[in-house]
């Protein structure tokens, strides 16, 4: 017979009280989620334009046959897709 109870445990209360311990004390909540995901997007957002400002002297400057669309007053204007495809498309064209 104690050979039969040996096989047999009782749960015990530290038994019980170690399963307590193991469950989570905290799970984060959507709302949770959502403050702490939009504090760190605000916090890089204005980290960038921070950089940015501070940086802008160290920047280099970009030359204007490389970004026409960057110029002012081009000297051409830019060809845009709809002018293109008006041209090369022969039911398009200037009406």
């Amino acid at each position: 017979m104690k050979e039969q109870s040996s096989n047999f445990k009782v749960q015990s209360s530290n038994d019980v009280a170690a399963a307590e311990n193991s469950r989570p004390l905290w799970k984060p909540t959507y709302k949770w989620l959502a403050k702490t995901g939009g504090i760190i997007l605000g916090a890089v957002i204005v980290l960038f334009f921070v950089f940015n400002i501070i940086l802008s002297p160290y920047m280099r400057k970009m030359p204007a046959d490389v970004t026409p669309w960057l110029v002012s007053n081009p000297s051409q204007p830019v060809q845009s897709w709809g002018n293109f495809f008006n041209s090369v498309l022969p039911f398009g064209g200037q009406k």
